[in-house]
């Protein structure tokens, strides 16, 4: 005996059957965008002097050998004295400020540092230039010229 299907049943199968319509296309449209996403990264990473490797779960490795050559950045990174670094910048900040309102055109400030993290930058964003003028051991003498 064949069951006669109700129009509101009809009204939640068809509304059922759309949303799942929609879904699968949502994930084929999201499964595309990451390939090509994934071919993006995997372009950039080769044409940084990365090897990549593809996994048969689709998951991209970069080899240990690729990357080895940042090791000693992380290591400094690693070593930072960060509340240090932070105390030194919140001191230097006003004297490169103060520093770029009373120079003239043309006219060089000096800082002669054991940390630049920071520093270099501030300089950069205040003067528009900075340069290591001497580095010698712990000792690291930035160098910018007031342009304007």
């Amino acid at each position: 005996m064949k069951t006669r299907v109700q129009p509101a049943d009809q009204r939640a199968s068809d509304t059922f059957g759309t949303v799942k319509n929609r879904i699968f296309r949502a994930r084929e449209i999201l499964k595309r965008e990451l390939a090509d996403i994934l071919e993006v990264v995997r372009y950039n990473l080769t044409r940084e002097g990365f090897e990549v490797d593809e996994r048969p779960n689709g998951a991209l490795v970069i080899e240990a050998d690729s990357y080895a050559r940042y090791d000693l950045v992380a290591q400094v990174f690693a070593s930072l004295d960060t509340d240090g670094t932070v105390a030194l910048y919140r001191e230097l900040k006003p004297l490169i400020d103060e520093a770029y309102e009373h120079l003239r055109v043309h006219g060089r400030l000096y800082l002669v540092l054991m940390r630049t993290a920071g520093v270099r930058r501030h300089m950069k964003h205040v003067f528009g230039n900075c340069e290591t003028a001497a580095h010698s051991g712990k000792y690291t003498v930035l160098t910018a010229e007031r342009t304007m």
